[in-house]
Parts: C-alpha cells; structure tokens; sequence
C-alpha cells in the first residue's frame, strides 16, 4: 500500500474525513469534482465551472470552531537531553536544549497534529440533485462538500519502518510544537533519518475533504421527466390528467401473459431447449455418422471411407469435376457395382 493511499486511510480512519493529498499545499475548494485514483482523491474541476448557475445556488457555511486533532499511527515518542538522556518534557526547564524524537515502527506510519477548522456547502442535496441531470455524469465523481483547513500543523509520514525524525530547540519551543502552536521556522531544527516522505511542521492549509457522490437515480430531474403542465398553451386542447397504470396486486404476476397463454419466461426457456437439443445432436450425431460411413466402407470392401464418399458424389458432381477426382484416383471405376 502507498504512503497516499495509507495517509488517506488513517486520516478517514481517525478523523472520519478524506485526506487533501498533498496536505497543505494544494488547491482544493468547495465544489471540486473528481474521482478516488491510487486511494487518494483527484480534482477534475469545479461543479460551478459545468453548470455556471451554481455559482448562486451553492450556500456556504461560516469558519466553524477550530478542534485540535493530535492522532499517530505507529509511532512512538521520546524526548531526549544532552546530559540526562530521556526526560519528561512537561518538567524540563523551558530553555533547557532538548530533542523531540518521533520514531515509526511500520512503514507508511503517520503523524498528525494542528488545529482543524471546517467550512462546508449547506445545501448539499440541492447541489448534488442538479448535478445529476448534468449530461456525462457519472456515479462514481465525487464533489468536495467540505474542508479542513489545519492550523499550525505537524504532520509526518514515512515510507519505511524505522525512521526517525527529531525536532530540536530549547524545550518551550518544543512543547508548542507537540501542542501544535504557532512556532517560528528559525526556532527550531528538524533532522531526518530514514525514508521519510512527509515533513510539515508550523503550516497553514487543507489538509482534508468531506466527499460526497451525486448518484444517478432511475429518476432523475431531466426535463423529459418532468410532469405535464397544469395549462395548456395557447391553441392546443388541454391537456387532461396522467392515467396511471392499474396497481398490481401483491397476489398477481407482474408479467402480462402473451396471446398464447404464455409467459416470456416459459418463452425463453423453450428457446434455451431447442438450442441445447440442437447442440447435442450435432456433437453426438457427427461421431455416429463417421462410424457409420467406416462401418459401410469395411463392408464394402473399400480401404477407405473417403472413395465411398467420392463414389456417391460422383452422379451429382459437375462435369468439370469428374477429371480431377479420376486423376487422384478417388473414384475407380468397378468398386461399387
């Protein structure tokens, strides 16, 4: 499993919501649209840039509260001093040089940590009711309904097990980062060992989406699906009221029966017979006609059951014809008298 498809699962796993792949630094908004490729979601576009009307119809929400998200998947933490080796680093004294080390003992183990706010479309049903009737649709395009935008985020992520990164600076420093407070760039270190593919420390972005699909029903509001007008225009006749087809009883077959007293079913199962019965008759009736056609040559005395044939085809055979077979020596004359 990639490290994509791995973040997205431990971030949907956790955190019930998509991961916005590459975090932070992507483009995603409200309205993308696009399909779930190598386990991550891909943007195909913009609803609003398929149907320019939605651009009035979409409502969207305010900045919600901000929620502080702090989840790892196979990792272990230590802090370390220069003197003292590992320590506790709520206690250390807030100027005391420190390291803060994150260890992954799987691969494709995650980090993360920051303050998440959310800002969503309101009126999904809406939006996704008119998409559907959007030529080209298709069941499996997903549509961003919502974003999480993260705050000050940390976020780690390593291709291979045993990797390590560590965090130094004075031990302050190091509790904001571990509590995924604002931290200036300069104050601190990051150094790396092993295949670690993901690094984020102090960035604001989108770092998830709420998905949802705009599913193709068997009704869907086209206009050929629209009901009939209540007034009839202008120089027509009104137009009277649907009749609907009778209710079926729960008792009856929905299947009309056919003019002969039967039913499609019964219909295609003697086709489905007929066809079997012909197939059988080929496959065994040509293995009795070659024995047959070998039993009448043995009989006949004829070494071959092919100058039987050729002998019996003879009167219907073409004048043209006859010289050849004669100088293959297929047909003699006197075998059959």
């Amino acid at each position: 499993m990639g490290l994509p498809r791995e973040f997205n699962r431990v971030l949907h796993e956790h955190l019930k919501y998509y991961a916005a792949w590459e975090p932070i630094s992507n483009h995603f908004v409200l309205g993308n649209w696009g399909v779930i490729e190598n386990g991550v979601f891909v943007s195909h576009g913009n609803i609003r840039d398929l149907d320019p009307a939605l651009s009035d119809i979409i409502r969207e929400s305010g900045v919600s509260r901000e929620a502080f998200e702090d989840f790892r998947s196979s990792v272990t933490v230590n802090v370390r001093t220069a003197g003292e080796g590992t320590a506790d680093l709520q206690v250390l004294d807030g100027d005391v040089a420190a390291s803060l080390e994150f260890k992954f003992t799987e691969r494709n183990a995650v980090l993360f940590k920051g303050s998440v706010e959310t800002v969503k479309i309101l009126n999904v049903d809406e939006v996704l009711g008119r998409l559907v009737s959007l030529p080209g649709w298709k069941r499996h395009f997903r549509v961003v309904v919502g974003l999480r935008r993260g705050k000050n985020c940390t976020i780690v992520a390593a291709r291979e097990a045993g990797a390590t990164v560590a965090f130094g600076g004075r031990a302050e420093v190091l509790r904001k980062i571990q509590a995924g407070a604002m931290v200036a760039a300069g104050d601190f270190t990051v150094h790396g060992e092993g295949a670690t593919s993901l690094c984020i420390v102090g960035k604001e972005g989108v770092v998830g989406l709420d998905l949802r699909r705009a599913k193709v029903s068997t009704f869907s509001f086209r206009s050929d699906n629209l009901p009939l007008p209540l007034v009839a225009p202008l120089n027509e006749p009104p137009i009277g009221p649907r009749r609907l087809p009778p209710v079926t009883a729960l008792n009856e077959s929905p299947v009309a029966p056919c003019q002969n007293g039967s039913s499609p079913i019964s219909r295609c199962l003697a086709s489905f017979l007929k066809a079997s019965a012909l197939c059988i008759a080929v496959v065994v009736g040509t293995p009795l006609f070659v024995v047959l056609l070998l039993l009448i040559s043995v009989v006949l005395g004829i070494c071959s059951p092919f100058l039987l044939i050729a002998k019996l085809l003879k009167p219907c055979a073409p004048d043209c014809c006859l010289p050849f077979l004669d100088r293959l020596n297929l047909v003699t004359e006197g075998i059959i008298e």
